[in-house]
C-alpha cells in the first residue's frame, strides 16, 4: 500500500487521517465513501448531519415557504426551466465544460457527496466550467439542479476552501432555493 501526503504541507499522514497532523488541513475524502452521482449517502456515514432548519433564518423558511403557496408560480417557472433552460445550458456545459463523476475529477466528487450527505441533500450534477472568474452557482429546478464552479475557482482554491463553497451551493439546494434563484437570473 503507498504513502499518503497532506496536499497542502506535503506531510505523511494516515490513509483515515481526517486532517493532517503537521498543517490541521481537513481532509475530506477521509470520511466518505465514493457512490454514484445520484444517489446521498445514509446518515451513518458522516459525523455530522443538518437540516435546513439547523441554518437557514427564519424568514428565509418562511418567504420559501410562502413561494411554494402558489402552486401556479411554481408550476410554471419549473415548466419553463425543465424544458426550456436546463436543457440548453446542460448543452452548453457539456460542450465546453468537465461533468464530475467517479472518474473525472473525483476528489470534487467526493466533496460533494460528503456535502449532499451532511445537509441531507439530493445530489446535483456538478460541472467545471472555463472561467477563470471567481465563480460558482446552482441553478435548475427544486427537482433538477445543476452547480457550477469556475474553473479559476478550483485554480485559487484549497480542497477544504472547495469544501465550503460547495457546501454553500449544496446549502441552497438543501434550502429549496433553486427554483426562485434560477427564476431571479433568468428575469435579472
Amino acid at each position: 500500500m503507498g504513502e499518503y501526503h497532506c496536499p497542502k504541507c506535503g506531510a505523511a499522514v494516515d490513509r483515515k487521517a481526517k486532517f493532517c497532523g503537521n498543517c490541521g488541513l481537513f481532509l475530506p475524502s477521509a470520511i466518505v465513501k465514493s457512490v454514484d452521482n445520484r444517489h446521498s449517502l445514509s446518515s451513518t456515514d458522516s459525523p455530522i448531519s443538518l437540516v435546513a432548519g439547523d441554518y437557514a433564518i427564519s424568514v428565509d423558511l418562511e418567504v420559501c415557504r410562502n413561494l411554494e403557496g402558489i402552486p401556479i408560480l411554481r408550476q410554471a417557472v419549473d415548466a419553463f426551466i425543465e424544458h426550456w433552460t436546463n436543457p440548453l445550458r446542460r448543452a452548453e456545459l457539456l460542450g465546453d465544460g468537465v461533468r464530475v463523476s467517479t472518474t473525472q475529477l473525483p476528489t470534487l466528487h467526493t466533496i460533494v457527496m460528503s456535502a449532499c450527505n451532511m445537509l441531507k441533500a439530493p445530489c446535483p450534477d456538478l460541472f467545471i466550467k472555463q472561467d477563470p472568474t471567481l465563480n460558482a452557482y446552482t441553478m435548475g429546478t427544486n427537482q433538477d439542479h445543476i452547480v457550477v464552479i469556475h474553473s479559476g475557482v478550483l485554480n485559487m482554491f484549497e480542497p477544504e476552501e472547495l469544501a465550503f463553497i460547495i457546501g454553500h451551493e449544496v446549502g441552497h439546494i438543501a434550502s429549496r432555493h433553486v427554483t426562485y434563484m434560477t427564476m431571479a437570473r433568468l428575469m435579472a
